[in-house]
Parts: C-alpha cells; sequence; structure tokens
C-alpha cells in the first residue's frame, strides 16, 4: 500500500474515532437548539456538518500539536507558531459547558491516537499530520483573528 494511502487511511480512522464520540452530544446539542428557535431542519444540518468539521479539525490540529511534542519535527519558529495558533483556536471555543465536554472529549481522544501508532512512532505518518495540521492551525487561527474585533 501507497504511503499517502495508509496515511489517509489512518486520518479516516481518526475521524472515525473523535466522530462515533461525539454524534449523541452534538444531536442533543442541536435539538436543543432548534426546540428554543425557529430553525429549519437544512439549517440545523448545515450547523451539524459544520460543528461536525470544526471537531474534526481540532482533533487533527491537537493531536499533531501532541505528536510534535512527542517527535520534535518542526523549527523551534514553526512549534512556537503551532502552539500560538492552537491557542488561538482554543480561546475562540465557546464557554458553553456542553461545547466544553466536547472539547474535552476531542482532547482525550486525540491523546490516545497519538499515543498509539502509527503516530507514537514518529514516522512518516507523525510527520505529514504536523505539517498537515500546521497548515490548518494557520489557516484557521488567521480566519479567526480576522473575525474578531479590533483593539
Amino acid at each position: 500500500m501507497a504511503f499517502k494511502d495508509h496515511f489517509l487511511i489512518n486520518l479516516f480512522v481518526i475521524q472515525r474515532v473523535l466522530m462515533k464520540k461525539f454524534v449523541v452530544c452534538l444531536s442533543a446539542m442541536l435539538l436543543s437548539i432548534a426546540a428554543f428557535a425557529q430553525i429549519s431542519e437544512q439549517q440545523i444540518e448545515e450547523q451539524k456538518a459544520a460543528l461536525e468539521r470544526a471537531i474534526d479539525n481540532y482533533g487533527k490540529v491537537y493531536g499533531a500539536w501532541l505528536v510534535e511534542k512527542q517527535c520534535s519535527y518542526l523549527s523551534d519558529s514553526q512549534k512556537e507558531q503551532l502552539k500560538h495558533d492552537l491557542h488561538v483556536i482554543q480561546e475562540a471555543i465557546p464557554l458553553d459547558p456542553a461545547i466544553q465536554n466536547m472539547h474535552l472529549m476531542v482532547e482525550d481522544s486525540a491523546q490516545e491516537v497519538a499515543s498509539t501508532p502509527p503516530f507514537s512512532d514518529c514516522g512518516k505518518e507523525s510527520e505529514a499530520l504536523i505539517r498537515q495540521a500546521t497548515t490548518l492551525a494557520s489557516d484557521w487561527a488567521n480566519i479567526i483573528r480576522s473575525t474578531q474585533p479590533k483593539t
């Protein structure tokens, strides 16, 4: 199997692990939101898809940060930038208890994935994850920064 195929399969496994843990919380949260507001089913599905993408992306970024801490592929300045971007993303997570609970579940899942092969082995899969997540974190943090009010 080609490296790229193996890497994509590993990312798919990570995504499945994270998604299974959040489907129940996500559905309950969206249904409670819909109960208080007149939101169409299409809007609920769009919000659900956006939240699933955010959860998946956060899991990748946080997991990559954990893998980077144990494998050290990035230069000091790149590592500091990833740390800063992750902080920007974390600060943007709403303080709602349900969302904070999901946030902690994502971090726990990312810790599990980062501590098992192939990512704990610090091989090609680890480096590829770190490189992909570094770009994702930078782009995401820039979007967050651009939407924050200027002080």
